[in-house]
């Protein structure tokens, strides 16, 4: 089994190249070359240049720091050590647990900003479930971003998911409809949704998520369903 150290160097390398490539420029800094002042400088850029987050690399940094005060001969395995641990502490707690409720399909629509991840989650969470037994079938709710269906459906087609879509502009809850009786009709046990980037202060698109409720609402009363909120991974259950 890997190490969390292997899985967090394997994870930084695929999914922020760009942060990789700082820690690998300042002398292999997940390896034995000692730190220093400018090293730390860098790897303080690194961080935020790969968009962990404010608070988590401030956390980071002041911890790397407090060590490297207290011993001069601290190294880069030390550091990725460090930052493993820190991420491991910020991230307890959140991993969410969710399984389908009685009635089938199981509806779970993804929310947040954009940029936060939501159709690639999608498509991983697909993955993950198909792999586990579920039959399961996408929904692509996003109409307001233009190449959203695009992204979904190459997700959709590389891991063998089937997906219910419309044109750019359609109707949100419309498609949100269309999709959950496809699901229904073709027996899955779950129908992901993903939907376009929201503010909780933008009125429209709030009234945009009840609007899909109201529409699973009138295809199936007790339909089970809920609501994942991509980035702090909290998830509601039976939202009616």
């Amino acid at each position: 089994m890997k190490s969390l150290l292997s899985r967090f160097k394997e994870g930084l390398r695929k999914t922020t190249p760009t942060f990789y490539k700082a820690f690998s420029a300042v002398g292999g800094l997940f390896g034995s070359a000692k730190l220093d002042e400018q090293r730390l400088e860098l790897l303080e850029e690194a961080l935020y240049g790969a968009d962990f987050g404010v608070e988590t690399c401030d956390e980071i940094i002041a911890e790397i720091q407090q060590a490297f005060r207290k011993n001069k001969d601290l190294r880069g395995l030390d550091a990725a050590n460090i930052g493993a641990t820190v991420l491991r502490r910020v991230l307890a707690g959140a991993e969410g647990r969710w399984s389908p409720q009685p009635g089938k399909p199981a509806v779970v629509a993804l929310i947040g900003v954009n940029g936060s991840g939501k159709t690639t989650t999608t498509a991983k969470l697909g993955k993950l479930w198909q792999d586990a037994g579920h039959k399961v079938v996408l929904g692509a709710c996003d109409t307001f971003r233009a190449a959203a269906n695009e992204q979904l459906k190459s997700w959709a087609d590389r891991l063998d998911l089937e997906l219910i879509a419309s044109q750019h502009g359609a109707d949100a809850a419309a498609v949100a409809y269309d999709a959950y009786s496809a699901a229904e009709h073709r027996a899955a046990d779950i129908l992901l949704l993903d939907t376009a980037g929201r503010l909780h202060n933008k009125t429209n698109l709030m009234q945009e998520l009840k609007k899909n409720q109201t529409g699973f609402a009138k295809a199936r009363p007790k339909c089970p369903t809920s609501l994942l909120a991509r980035g702090r991974w909290q998830h509601r259950q039976q939202l009616h």
